[in-house]
């Protein structure tokens, strides 16, 4: 059946104006929810595989794994026995063990001090269970560090020789002052540090005290190894108050009194019985110049009977008594 159609279509055909049909709009609550029914309805026909399957691999098969047998069980047992006899053997023979002790560098410190120290270290264990004597074993740090307990030592090496010699060598720190805190008499490093106990007849050694300058201590002190006794500076300003006065006066000088626990304030006593004030925080050139030129104005015949201290603490002003 042929299909007519209106005139107004076929001239639109004609002249070429006539658009495409669209299909019909969607409803407000269509577009709203985007409801699509053929996307919906055809899901419900998706099929899923939900059978277990059991999948092998061609190219491995269990019965190709070789199994495990008692001989390899029995030969990884004795390697591990025979390393475990070797270890034993190096940590136990007596070939290793350090018999030979060689101390070198002490001075003031005997060998067979050192020595007895040496060997109560290496008796001990280290390691737990193992002897501190066995050359494997021994820790060459702990040496040094039980050796810093006893002895003030500036420079501790330590080292083992294959299989039976412990080398110590040291360096003991020199003492710069003797430091006397009310009836007992103590050795300080350059530093200021208790280096060890001074005795009496050591100290009344005239050579003694020619090398070492004697500082008093206003307040009676008890020290230990390695304490603090003098300030740095202040042990820095005494020594070079007993090297610089003596060249640049001709005064010898016997010791120093600390007026404070500071050490700023110090009493040089000269060995003539009379003593020089000065103070460590100022100029410490500038003092020195001072007294010198006090004693070249003052006492020019070196006459100073009587002098009790020549006080040049001050800038601006010295005062004699």
């Amino acid at each position: 059946m042929a299909i007519r159609h209106s005139s107004s279509f076929t001239a639109h055909r004609r002249a070429g104006t006539l658009h495409s049909i669209r299909s019909p709009r969607k409803s407000f609550f269509s577009r709203l929810f985007n409801l699509n029914t053929s996307s919906r309805h055809s899901k419900a026909f998706l099929h899923r595989d939900y059978v277990r399957k059991t999948f092998v691999n061609p190219y491995f098969h269990k019965s190709l794994i070789p199994k495990r047998t008692k001989a390899k069980k029995t030969k990884i047992f004795l390697f591990t026995l025979a390393i475990a006899g070797i270890a034993a053997v190096f940590l136990y023979h007596p070939f290793f063990n350090l018999h030979t002790i060689h101390v070198k560098g002490n001075q003031k410190i005997s060998t067979e001090d050192i020595q007895d120290i040496l060997r109560t270290v290496l008796d001990s264990k280290g390691m737990l269970i193992f002897k501190q004597k066995n050359f494997f074993v021994l820790n060459t740090h702990l040496v040094a560090e039980e050796l810093k307990k006893h002895y003030a030592f500036e420079k501790i090496t330590v080292s083992k020789s294959p299989f039976s010699t412990l080398t110590v060598e040291v360096s003991e720190r020199a003492p710069a002052a003797v430091v006397k805190s009310g009836t007992n008499f103590y050795y300080a490093d350059k530093d200021g540090s208790f280096i060890g106990p001074a005795d009496v007849l050591e100290v009344t050694n005239t050579n003694l005290l020619k090398r070492l300058p004697q500082i008093w201590l206003s307040q009676e002190k008890q020290f230990t190894l390695n304490d603090q006794i003098i300030f740095p500076a202040t042990m820095q300003f005494i020594i070079s108050l007993f090297k610089t006065i003596p060249d640049r006066t001709g005064i010898a000088l016997q010791g120093a009194i600390l007026q404070d626990e500071e050490g700023r304030l110090i009493h040089v006593v000269t060995a003539e019985g009379w003593n020089i004030y000065v103070d460590r925080q100022n100029d410490w050139e500038k003092q020195i110049t001072v007294l010198k030129n006090i004693l070249n104005i003052k006492f020019k015949d070196n006459n100073r009977a009587g002098l009790q201290y020549i006080d040049v603490r001050y800038e601006n002003r010295v005062y004699i008594k």
